[in-house]
């Protein structure tokens, strides 16, 4: 489900105003999940390198989970003994520059299968360096994460997980500061730029099914994009009127030809241009709702009827 989350600080006559378009997948009934193998639905694959699954799927479950109610288990009973996992394309949940992509993991035993985390640069998933933006995996034996850098080689980090327990991960995609980083539990394990794949295409669950399964809970993408975060002065130098307004705005205080820009509540661009003095902003194309306009480094609110 899309969800937007709204910070406001006082401070004095103006205020900031942080938006966070965020999209969570919890698994639930209410969000269109049943109670059955996870394959097909809401855009979830199940997979396998050679076509030989797990004998027990990959199924939506309500015995254990991080958030809510239900979770997606893969059990592992050695009977595929191959890379296999659940994926899904989440490329329509990104928007702007900045992104992140967190979820909870639960491993039922060490000693077992490995485990790893992929996020793929576009639609292709074919398991190649040359298709991957973010990589983590598990260690079998030890649960030590390893995450692999731009250089295209696996650094292994400090950080250790443990079997039967709820753990948190975050993956930051920052292409505006071309920066890679990786959280588990909170805590930042690895910073650095960005590899030549930069964008967000499908995000994988994978695993080797050699006796150890895994849950997998919370699966948020959010918007870290700097438009996302609006500062409104209520002593603007820029105004205009009317506001609400229906059709039409007129600017006060620019004197001089300015490019401009419209954002909706969520942070999203909806409408920009150049304005010229004296003349009006034609807005009869966007919805009614709440919008931010943008000129000059000034940010205001208005209201679209």
């Amino acid at each position: 489900m899309r969800r937007f989350y709204f910070s406001t600080i006082l401070l004095g006559l103006s205020f900031t105003t942080i938006l966070h378009a965020q999209t969570q997948i919890s698994f639930e009934n209410s969000e269109g999940y049943a109670l059955s193998t996870i394959n097909g639905q809401n855009g979830w694959q199940v997979w396998s390198a050679n076509n030989n699954f797990p004998s027990t799927g990959v199924t939506v479950v309500n015995t254990l989970s991080s958030n809510g109610t239900n979770s997606v288990h893969m059990v592992s009973n050695g009977s595929a003994q191959n890379e296999c996992g659940f994926r899904k394309d989440i490329s329509s949940f990104v928007t702007g520059n900045d992104n992140e992509i967190s979820f909870d993991h639960y491993i039922d035993a060490l000693g077992g299968s490995g485990f790893g985390i992929v996020v793929f640069k576009s639609t292709n998933t074919t398991i190649d360096l040359a298709n991957l933006t973010a990589y983590l995996s598990i260690d079998y034996q030890t649960g030590r994460v390893v995450i692999l850098n731009p250089a295209s080689s696996f650094v292994s980090t400090n950080t250790f997980i443990s079997a039967n327990q709820w753990h948190s991960f975050k993956i930051v995609i920052k292409k505006s500061t071309n920066i890679l980083q990786y959280y588990v539990d909170g805590a930042l394990v690895y910073s650095g730029t960005l590899g030549a794949n930069k964008n967000i295409g499908v995000l994988d669950f994978i695993f080797n099914d050699k006796g150890s399964g895994f849950h997998v809970d919370n699966v948020k993408v959010t918007n870290l994009d700097n438009l996302s975060i609006h500062e409104i002065s209520q002593k603007n130098q820029v105004s205009f009127y009317p506001n609400p307004a229906k059709s039409e705005l007129s600017l006060k205080g620019i004197n001089k030809a300015a490019d401009y820009a419209i954002y909706s509540i969520d942070g999203k661009l909806v409408q920009k241009g150049n304005y010229q003095p004296e003349k009006r902003i034609d807005i009869q194309e966007l919805i009614p709702g709440t919008y931010i306009f943008k000129i000059n480094d000034e940010n205001i609110k208005f209201l679209k009827e």
